[in-house]
């Protein structure tokens, strides 16, 4: 898009500089004018297209600049969410290492356990 603008004002810049040095041209233009009464202007439409098509190529830049902003707020909010996931999976998998340590210890160790566990899972709470 951005190259698209520069052609464009490239464009306008040869036709509004041709406009200026073509000062033979243009008087030959107005007398044509004064003969006929009718408008001569081949390069005053031409800028007025150009123009219009600028305005436009600005206005698509402009909306994809609020598109890649919005999406960049968008990832910001994505990589958080990942985050507090894998906090949670960790937790989770520590969890599940202290009920199989339980597990193994059976019934006369579990007590033991079953306070670590306790302990870990207030740390999750709070």
């Amino acid at each position: 898009m951005q190259a698209k603008l520069r052609e464009l004002q490239s464009k306008l810049s040869e036709y509004e500089e041709s406009d200026r040095l073509g000062g033979e041209e243009n008087k030959k233009l107005k007398e044509v004018k004064n003969r006929n009464n009718e408008p001569a202007k081949p390069f005053s439409n031409l800028i007025i297209h150009l123009i219009q098509e600028l305005e436009s190529v600005r206005a698509s830049l402009n909306s994809e600049k609020a598109k890649n902003t919005d999406l960049g707020a968008q990832m910001a909010k994505m990589g958080a969410i990942i985050t507090t996931s894998q906090e949670a999976l960790q937790q989770e998998q520590k969890n599940v290492e202290l009920l199989k340590a339980e597990a193994k210890v059976g019934s006369s160790g579990g007590e033991i356990v079953a306070h670590l566990l306790h302990a870990q899972l207030m740390d999750v709470v709070s």
